[in-house]
């Protein structure tokens, strides 16, 4: 899997954001070393207005990001909110 493998990498893995980034678009961001976002970024995790559930191993590294409380209000509320304000 690709998002493990990111994880596992020995070299500094460092993302740029720069505009919205949703759904996998933000799930590939969690294993990274670095998230660098511009005043433009979006981010989102909008599974649960699919109906789907987090892939990629979301559900692992977002609660050790942003905690669990945070994880789980943006994972049920599925709205898309500017990087600079959480």
């Amino acid at each position: 899997m690709l998002t493990l493998r990111i994880f596992e990498s020995k070299k500094p893995v460092i993302a740029a954001i720069n505009g919205p980034a949703v759904g996998i678009g933000a799930t590939m961001l969690l294993p990274m070393d670095i998230r660098i976002c511009s005043t433009d970024a979006k981010i989102g995790f909008v599974f649960s207005r699919r109906g789907i559930v987090p892939e990629a191993c979301s559900s692992y590294f977002l609660p050790k990001i942003v905690g669990i409380s945070q994880a789980l209000e943006w994972c049920i509320s599925g709205r898309v909110f500017p990087a600079g304000k959480h």
